[in-house]
């Protein structure tokens, strides 16, 4: 949600820059969350509960999924949260500026 919301922020001119730098963060974030979830969907199936017909086979994915993409999950956490962190921060300045920039329009009225 909170990406859609980025993509659809409004902003004055002067803030273009900082917005475009915001948005490429939120793409950048919605790419790595696309590819963990593509390299996933093998797994899907297995993990989510409804699993496939054959019990072995459901057992075998689950013991390659604990086993081989931990790592995998980790990446993906430590991603997310840089992207994250990169969001705030920009977040952060924009935010600065439409204070500085309100209380500047403030003094000269």
């Amino acid at each position: 949600m909170a990406l859609i919301q980025v993509k659809d922020l409004e902003f004055e001119e002067s803030q273009y820059e900082q917005v475009v730098a915001l948005r490429q963060a939120a793409a950048q974030c919605r790419r790595t969350i696309d590819r963990f979830l593509e390299r996933v969907r093998k797994y899907q199936a297995t993990l989510g509960g409804a699993g496939s017909s054959l019990k072995i086979k459901d057992w075998w994915m689950k013991i390659k999924w604990a086993v081989c993409k931990k790592d995998d999950v980790a990446r993906f956490k430590a991603d997310l949260l840089s992207h994250t962190e990169n969001i705030q921060l920009l977040l952060a300045s924009i935010q600065l500026y439409c204070t500085t920039h309100f209380n500047q329009t403030q003094k000269n009225c």
